[in-house]
């Protein structure tokens, strides 16, 4: 009898074709036994197993009609154990559900019931809400309360950056959370957390926003145990008086209600004009003023410029990055019109048109470098004209000044004479003048060092 060649007995649609192997004493083996287990299972392994349920008594020597064979991903796909694991377990979900559902005729009727429905994200409120009657509890988003982010990265050990998970609260006020929030008269996280269980609503932020975030909770709290916060410098009523119109009218008003930003040493002169003005005679510091104000309101930032002949910036920390740049020009002149001293002036000169502003000094610049003479002395100079003021005399004052406030070696404001640098900076500053001198003209004006 011819023999019937069978190209593969456990061979799928969605598996690609290969070439056909002949089972083995040790393949067929396997077979069997993955064979009687998905044959009490479900899904495709099952009626393969139940087509070749003839074959599961016998042995391969006695199939000896006809010629066994299989594709290699077939049979792997056939004798994966893990699909074989995860069918048992479906298997085993589905069969308790059924007995839930037959067990008593109540839950028979709650498994009619319609699933509750997913939780919906409301963009008005920031809050996750269900739709189940009754929970009727809001979940806020998965997100940290305070920064508003999922992900936030930190610097560990070894200057390493790593992610800052988030921490749910444990607690009905969140540790230090309510109780910084109401000093800080944060109104973003009081709505969503004022007269709440944090556990409830899953109140979650990151570990570093919560330390910073409490920070000033913490400090009340020590110095209180210490004993340590200095004396207060508000003695006498009429003292008392005039901080407290200067904390209403200027830090509460302006600073946290109309969010305007002011220069600190601004600040100091407008509380030392009040309270010069009552006849106290006193004179605050601005070290003092912001050892107060940092005392009396938590919620306010003191940012330090990178110009050292700028003053510190204070402002409140809810603050966003818009706001920022568009209060700052508004809140930088003072009530009477004038300007709040000269770092603000000279900050906004140069951040309302910055191009503008570069491109006529690079115009003026350019302008003198025309103008200048080169080098007057007859060529080849001798020792006698390699000295500093014949260099001097090559070099045009405006570059070298421009040159000298640009790497902050000098804050002069003057144009009709050299301003004075450091002795070290001196020759380098004269060496990268003569060098522009001579690019600006090809080459055609000599300096001391052509």
């Amino acid at each position: 009898m011819a023999e019937t060649v069978v190209p593969c007995l456990l061979h799928e649609d969605s598996v690609k074709e290969s070439e056909v192997r002949q089972f083995t004493l040790t393949s067929w083996a396997k077979f069997k036994v993955c064979a009687n287990q998905w044959i009490k299972l479900d899904g495709n392994g099952r009626l393969l197993a139940e087509r070749n349920a003839d074959l599961l008594e016998k042995e391969l020597q006695e199939c000896t009609d006809r010629t066994l064979g299989y594709h290699l991903p077939c049979y792997q796909r056939f004798t994966n154990k893990v699909r074989i694991k995860g069918a048992e377990k479906r298997c085993m979900k589905h069969a308790a559900d059924s007995k839930i559902v037959e067990g008593s005729p109540g839950m028979k009727q709650a498994a009619t019931i319609s699933p509750a429905k997913k939780r919906k994200f409301h963009p008005h409120n920031g809050t996750l809400t269900t739709s189940t009657a009754s929970e009727g509890k809001s979940i806020l988003p998965q997100v940290c309360i305070i920064c508003k982010k999922v992900t936030s990265f930190v610097y560990g050990f070894g200057r390493k950056r790593v992610r800052d998970k988030l921490v749910q609260a444990q607690t009905t006020t969140a540790g230090n959370l309510l109780e910084a929030a109401i000093q800080k008269a944060d109104q973003d996280i009081l709505l969503l957390i004022h007269g709440k269980d944090c556990v409830d609503i899953e109140v979650k932020y990151h570990a570093q926003c919560f330390k910073k975030y409490t920070k000033s909770v913490v400090e009340k709290r020590r110095t209180e145990i210490d004993g340590s916060e200095k004396a207060a410098m508000v003695l006498d009523p009429a003292h008392k008086e005039v901080y407290g119109s200067f904390s209403k009218e200027i830090i509460t008003e302006r600073l946290i209600n109309n969010k305007e930003i002011l220069c600190m040493t601004r600040l100091t002169i407008i509380l030392n004009d009040m309270l010069e003005k009552k006849g106290v005679h006193f004179t605050y510091r601005n070290d003092q003023l912001k050892h107060l104000l940092k005392k009396d309101f938590p919620q306010l930032n003191f940012h330090a410029p990178n110009q050292m002949n700028m003053s510190k910036i204070v402002y409140v920390e809810m603050l966003t990055a818009g706001d920022f740049r568009q209060n700052y020009s508004s809140s930088s002149v003072t009530e009477d019109g004038s300007s709040t001293g000269s770092e603000s002036a000279t900050f906004l000169a140069f951040g309302e048109n910055p191009v503008k502003t570069l491109y006529n000094a690079g115009l003026q610049v350019k302008c003198t470098l025309n103008d200048s003479a080169g080098l007057t002395c007859p060529w080849l100079p001798t020792s006698v004209d390699l000295t500093t003021d014949a260099v001097r005399s090559v070099v045009p004052e405006v570059l070298f000044n421009f040159l000298a406030w640009s790497v902050g070696a000098s804050e002069d404001p003057v144009l009709d004479k050299f301003v004075a640098v450091s002795d070290d900076v001196l020759p380098r500053l004269l060496s990268i003048c003569q060098d522009l001198v001579s690019l600006a003209s090809n080459g055609q004006k000599l300096t001391l060092k052509s």
